[in-house]
């Protein structure tokens, strides 16, 4: 749906990728014997569009993943959810739809890369 949805009008578009990038790192599944929270395939179609996405899309990207990362405390996140997350905030970075970082992408991929750093130091 994210990849289909490129093709629609930027607000509708938006309809889509909120929930995805809701549902693709904080849902919580009820797979049998034990829950999982997020799902990886939505993760990897993030990180698809992000890439692909034209100007118009990338920039409702920009802004959904923007809002999504400000209520995120970094230090109660488990490690496959920083990396996931720095994969689709890099594929989106990468794009050359990316001209500016009025939004702190950016910066908050930096905040991700020190704090599973500090992390490898504590255990190392």
């Amino acid at each position: 749906m994210l990849v289909k949805g490129m093709r629609l009008e930027v607000e509708e578009y938006r309809r889509i990728v909120r929930p995805a990038v809701e549902w693709a790192f904080e849902k919580v599944y009820p797979y049998p014997g034990s829950p999982s929270m997020g799902k990886r395939s939505l993760q990897d179609a993030l990180k698809d569009v992000c890439l692909r996405a034209g100007h118009g899309t990338h920039q409702v990207l920009r802004e959904e993943l923007e809002e999504f990362v400000q209520g995120i405390d970094l230090a109660e996140k488990e490690n496959w959810y920083l990396h996931s997350l720095r994969e689709v905030l890099s594929a989106l970075l990468a794009n050359s739809a990316f001209t500016s970082d009025p939004t702190g992408i950016a910066s908050f991929l930096t905040a991700i890369n020190e704090e599973q750093r500090s992390r490898e130091q504590s255990q190392g």
